[in-house]
């Protein structure tokens, strides 16, 4: 105090900034202030004066006062490291942020300087900002923490699904993690909004769930494939989570849907009982005699069609044409003709053939068929006639997907029959005159968009090359007639084509005289010969030699394996 009161006596700014310093550590406030308001007025722009009234004011608490002080000396000497580490002390109560750039500018000052006590202060500067940055951290997550719970609260206010949608996914965008609840709300409101190509991108996150929200989760992704008509990819994953104790129909139904679109109609022909055996209904019987008829093989039709009459009991072969006439006979008993028939033809013989072993079993019989036939073809002819202009067009007409509605014996075809039971339900007109355009239907494709370009353009490119669709039972046929191997016939020279449509195979064969081989149009010749109902061999296929020297016995077209060229 002796050497400051010397240099305070010769009027030193100094000497006064020392009794500040000295008094305020002895606690002797007053005398501090005194000096310090002394040193000030010597020295205006000092930033010491205020470090130290900044001091003295911290001791009384009066923070507010110390920081416009402690500002005072920054705007002084931006540089200094005392103003700057007060600064940053200060700055902890009010503002984190702005305490922890005081004390990285005060460890810039430090690393600059050669002076001890500053250099002393190094390894509490980097605690100090170590410590702001984990308090720093810790108050954004707990107030990220409250705008999430804020945000989870809104969305779950919200009762507009897309509104919904849009607040959980910003909800989502505040945190890397989340409650599993907080996902599957996610992944149920965009199945809502129905945006299932958005579900299946996050087909990943299954492996973040628990047990239960996995099968969840698997359900809601299956049912989006099958939205997409993604129908095997869905089936994979129904396939995980249908066991025998599931009852849930709309599951149920969904795999059912899937497998009789994507072809495999015997097992959803399975799924398509339980359904019924769990929650009884019309639709679900109709399907399952619809798939019933479907699988049915080409011997059980035959022998159907034998047992009602309508083809010889010699018969071995069904043709194309006899298994078209087997379906609409199915339509017809669908719609009530054995009802009809019976209350219409009492004691009319052989109309319905009865199982002598199960009297529920009825069926129609041929004289039954052109009975009932005759009669929703008059119907049809009346209801066409009060819209035709012509009277000739009336046998011409067409419908929506331009097939004939009549044959030529003036009798509904398949698909006339068809039209007769849709005109039925809704009174309206469904078929189109030689002067109308039909509104062809689209048919219903299980392919995606890409699957069936691709089958479309093959196609168009091989009958170009003089190719014909031939139907699956011609070709088993051809396979059958040949004696050849499957893949004698798919290579050359045969090269019939087998192409997958997405819905099932589809067979080509080339048939066009000029544009395909000698072996080809021999192979046309069997299904030509076939198509007329001829099941005999011609006599150029049983030949024993098509390529070459005759031969002492007939051949086949194959023989052990390959195509016969003689002996």
């Amino acid at each position: 105090i002796s050497e400051c009161s010397k240099l305070a006596s010769q009027d030193k700014f100094i000497g006064y900034l020392c009794l500040c310093r000295v008094n305020r550590i002895n606690l002797k406030t007053d005398l501090a202030i005194l000096s310090c308001s002394k040193a000030k007025v010597k020295n205006p722009f000092s930033p010491y004066p205020h470090i130290e009234f900044a001091e003295i004011y911290t001791s009384k608490n009066k923070n507010d006062a110390a920081l416009t002080e402690i500002e005072f000396a920054i705007n002084i000497d931006s540089g200094n490291f005392h103003a700057n580490l007060k600064a940053a002390e200060l700055m902890e109560r009010k503002n984190l942020n702005k305490s922890l750039q005081y004390y990285s500018k005060s460890l810039e000052i430090l690393k600059k300087s050669n002076e001890p006590y500053i250099i002393g202060k190094k390894i509490y500067i980097e605690n100090k900002i170590s410590e702001i940055k984990s308090l720093i951290e810790k108050k954004l997550l707990e107030e990220n923490e409250k705008r999430y719970l804020k945000c989870i609260s809104d969305y779950k206010k919200e009762k507009n699904t897309d509104k919904s949608l849009e607040i959980i996914e910003n909800c989502l965008s505040m945190k890397s993690k989340h409650n599993e609840s907080v996902y599957m709300d996610y992944l149920t409101l965009l199945y809502k909004a129905e945006k299932f190509e958005e579900i299946i991108k996050l087909k990943n996150l299954e492996k973040e769930l628990s047990k239960t929200n996995k099968s969840k989760f698997e359900e809601i992704l299956a049912n989006s494939y099958y939205k997409l008509s993604k129908y095997h990819e869905a089936i994979k994953i129904y396939k995980k989570l249908i066991t025998e104790e599931t009852y849930d129909i709309s599951l149920l139904y969904n795999y059912a849907n899937s497998l009789e679109r994507s072809g495999d109609k015997i097992n959803a022909l399975e799924i398509y009982k339980k359904i019924n055996t769990i929650k009884p209904s019309q639709k679900i019987s109709e399907k399952i005699e619809d798939l019933k008829i479907e699988i049915m093989s080409d011997e059980e039709i035959l022998e159907d069609l034998k047992i009602r009459g309508f083809v010889d009991k010699e018969k071995t072969v069904l043709l194309p044409p006899e298994k078209k006439l087997f379906l609409s006979i199915k339509l017809i008993e669908k719609n009530g003709a054995i009802k009809y028939l019976i209350e219409r033809y009492p004691g009319y013989a052989n109309i319905i053939w009865k199982n002598p072993s199960n009297n529920e079993d009825l069926r129609i019989t041929l004289p039954g068929y052109n009975l009932y036939l005759k009669t929703i073809s008059q119907k049809l002819i009346k209801a066409i006639e009060k819209e035709a202009h012509d009277p000739r067009d009336i046998f011409k007409v067409k419908d929506s997907n331009g097939f004939d509605i009549f044959d030529k014996s003036g009798n509904l075809t398949y698909e006339g029959i068809k039209c007769f039971y849709e005109y039925q339900k809704t009174n309206k007109k469904n078929w189109y005159f030689p002067h109308e355009k039909p509104q062809i239907k689209p048919q219903e494709s299980y392919l995606n968009i890409e699957k069936e370009t691709e089958f479309n353009n093959k196609k168009k490119e091989i009958e170009k090359l003089g190719y014909e669709e031939i139907s699956e039972t011609e070709y088993l046929w051809l396979l059958s007639v040949t004696n050849c191997p499957e893949d004698i016939l798919l290579r050359a020279p045969c090269n019939i084509k087998k192409l997958d449509s997405g819905n099932g195979l589809r067979y080509f064969i080339c048939m066009k005289e000029g544009l395909c081989n000698k072996t080809q149009m021999i192979l046309a010749s069997y299904i030509t010969s076939y198509r007329s109902g001829n099941l005999q061999l011609p006599n150029t296929n049983t030949a024993s030699n098509f390529f070459g020297k005759p031969s002492s016995s007939k051949k086949r077209f194959c023989e052990n394996g390959k195509i016969w060229q003689g002996e």
